[in-house]
């Protein structure tokens, strides 16, 4: 791990990782590096479905089952860019005035629906609004198994077709960018 001490020794104004937390520009190139990830992997997975049902004797092996299969990483990275920007505009709005180092970041989970509550100025239909609980169920299922507390009474929800949500939520993404 680096030593921040060590480092400022050479470099002074050496930016510390609460400097990091509060740069809201820092939050939106990491939105929209998964947004793209996600746009990569669509691709990906249309380019190997259409191959696949094109040709009629193709062998199907491993490598485009598997490469047909990516819908659930898409979604994730989708869904993650959405509560990046939520994060962005709140830290922006409203956390980036009152953050303190060395103490926990308030927002540091993927509740987003309370971080959407606080933001002023933030105009999203009711549609949209709908989709936030949304959101945070595809990020927390993109990066846990189970919920935290599995219940043996139900299946977990499937998660919406990749291009459904996408078109569901990009307008979304696009004012959130704006208001970043």
């Amino acid at each position: 791990m680096l030593n921040l001490d060590q480092i400022r020794k050479i470099f002074p104004d050496w930016p510390s990782e609460y400097d990091s937390a509060k740069q809201v520009n820092i939050w939106v190139t990491l939105a929209q590096e998964y947004y793209h990830a996600a746009l990569i992997l669509d691709d990906e997975i249309t380019k190997n479905h259409k191959y696949l049902h094109e040709h009629e004797y193709v062998q199907r092996n491993d490598k485009i089952l598997i490469r047909m299969g990516g819908h659930n990483p898409a979604i994730f990275c989708f869904a993650f860019a959405l509560e990046l920007l939520i994060k962005a505009v709140y830290i922006k709005q409203v956390a980036g005035h009152t953050m303190v180092p060395n103490q926990n970041i308030g927002f540091a989970n993927h509740k987003i629906s309370i971080l959407v509550a606080e933001i002023k100025d933030i105009v999203i239909s009711k549609e949209e609004r709908e989709l936030i609980p949304i959101i945070e169920r595809i990020v927390c299922s993109g990066k846990y198994p189970t919920n935290k507390k599995p219940s043996d009474r139900k299946l977990r929800d499937k998660l919406p077709h990749f291009n459904d949500f996408r078109l569901l939520t990009e307008p979304l993404y696009n004012k959130l960018m704006a208001m970043a």
